[in-house]
This record gives structure tokens, sequence and C-alpha cells, in this order.
């Protein structure tokens, strides 16, 4: 690795296809100090949404586009990996379900955790330095 790309931090970026994680994946790569890469969290890489955020930069080698799911807090412990930071994002709905009680949110509550969790894993282990 030359000591340019040694100097690139990886960012990662939770819900990288919807409007909120897009316009922080946008707003990374359209800066070139700092340079960032960006480890953009969907769960399906093959979907429109990563379709079209992989069009959108396909000229710039600073954008990766991988698998985890905040349910799954292994998916996540990957996506980590050796990561400078996170862009979190939850969703408060899941498809189909209506919210009409406090734990019906538990869900988003579940997500964060993991999230918080799998930060910390790689935080321990000293990756962000």
């Amino acid at each position: 690795m030359s000591s340019a790309q040694e100097d690139v931090k990886v960012i990662t970026v939770l819900g990288a296809t919807g409007n909120q994680g897009g316009g922080v994946v946008q707003a990374l790569l359209k800066n070139s100090a700092p340079c960032w890469h960006v480890r953009a969290i969907t769960r399906d890489t093959c979907s429109a949404g990563a379709s079209k955020l992989r069009a959108k930069f396909e000229n710039d080698d600073r954008l990766e586009i991988v698998a985890a799911n905040v349910y799954d807090k292994e998916s996540l412990f990957k996506a980590f990996k050796q990561v400078f930071g996170v862009f979190a994002v939850t969703n408060n709905r899941l498809p189909g379900h209506k919210i009409d009680k406090e734990e019906d949110m538990d869900h988003e509550l579940e997500a964060g955790r993991n999230i918080i969790d799998a930060a910390k894993v790689w935080r321990h282990l000293g990756a962000y330095r």
C-alpha cells in the first residue's frame, strides 16, 4: 500500500442506498481532503439501490459496497472491520408492521445495540488507529 493509500481512512455508512446514507456516501466521496474510503452497507448488494450507487461512482475506487444487516450482529462485525468511523442509521418501521405500542419499536433498539456492539469490538481491538 502506498503512503497516500495508507492515509486513507475507512468510514462505514449504514443505509447507504437510502436518502440519509446515500447523502453521506456522496458527501464523503465528493471531497478529496480528507480522503475517505467509503464502505457502503446495504442488505442486498444486488438491489436496485446498490446498483444505482455503484453506477454513480463507478470510476471511484474509494467506494466498496458490502452486505450487512443491523439485525445480524455477526455481519456488522465483518462490515466494521478496521474502520475509522461509522455513520449509523436505523429504521423505525418494518415493512408490513404497524406501530401501535412502544414495544413495536424494540427492533430499532436491537439494531442500535448491534451497531454499537460491533463498533466497540473494533474500537477495543485498536482498529481505528
